[in-house]
């Protein structure tokens, strides 16, 4: 059979990551047609006018249903047989923050969500190291803080970094936590946290809308070589339902 053109081999992958108390859960889709037990991660061709990231996560939404927020930092990588070649995907991660109920793929791919020991068992050998890594990674990742406990280290004078990682529209929306914070949108982690926080050592919180993004940025951060890292749990959100104050983002 003759080789497919070299733009028909670029191929991307995401591993749909949902979070919850007892840890980590992961997403996985069978492959299509459908095989019963044959447990991948959404993958796919990389979309013409699209980043590999960009283009992972359109494939998470079809073959999975699942919307979330996809790192553009490439994760890890795998091979798999195809059209007579060797083909190379480039994987990525998503925080996930809907599971659809119903969506595109829905009737030609089973779907579950599985604690990522679980997943490590019945994905494809292909995949396994993939997700060693990313266990790897979360035994070390950064801890977590809640709305109150912060709130008190903040009124008793702890110097603090706080770190917002939201878009620019959502910061005034539902404020900030200090006048005096540091806007970095998630994307953009990894290009200006050495020029805006360039103490490595510094003490700093980082915080999202729910908490979700904030456990990447906090990770990436840490693998960046800052040494105290904490993400606010459950983000702005928590802290306005607890009843503490926000301050109207500087323009």
């Amino acid at each position: 059979m003759a080789n497919k053109p070299d733009w028909l081999n670029d191929r991307s992958a995401v591993i749909p990551i949902i979070r919850d108390r007892n840890g980590i859960n992961v997403v996985l889709v069978t492959t299509k047609p459908k095989h019963k037990g044959n447990w991948i991660f959404p993958k796919g061709q990389i979309e013409l006018q699209m980043t590999a990231h960009e283009s992972a996560a359109k494939e998470a939404f079809e073959e999975a249903g699942v919307i979330g927020h996809t790192s553009p930092t490439l994760f890890g990588i795998y091979q798999q047989n195809k059209w007579g070649s060797r083909i190379q995907v480039e994987v990525y991660t998503m925080d996930v923050t809907e599971v659809l109920d119903t969506w595109k793929e829905m009737r030609d791919r089973d779907r579950q969500i599985l604690p990522l020991d679980e997943a490590i068992n019945v994905v494809q050998s292909s995949h396994k190291h993939i997700l060693m890594k990313l266990k790897e990674q979360t035994e070390h990742q950064a801890q977590d803080i809640t709305a109150m406990d912060l709130n008190h280290k903040l009124n008793a004078g702890n110097n603090l970094v706080l770190l917002d990682v939201r878009e620019n529209n959502e910061r005034p929306i539902s404020g900030v936590l200090s006048h005096n914070d540091v806007h970095i949108p998630l994307s953009s982690v990894e290009d200006q946290a050495y020029s805006k926080i360039p103490n490595r050592n510094a003490n700093i919180v980082v915080y999202c809308g729910k908490g979700i993004r904030g456990v990447t940025a906090a990770n990436t951060l840490k693998q960046m070589g800052y040494r105290n890292v904490t993400n606010l749990k459950g983000g702005m959100q928590a802290w306005k339902e607890a009843g503490l104050n926000t301050a109207a983002p500087q323009a």
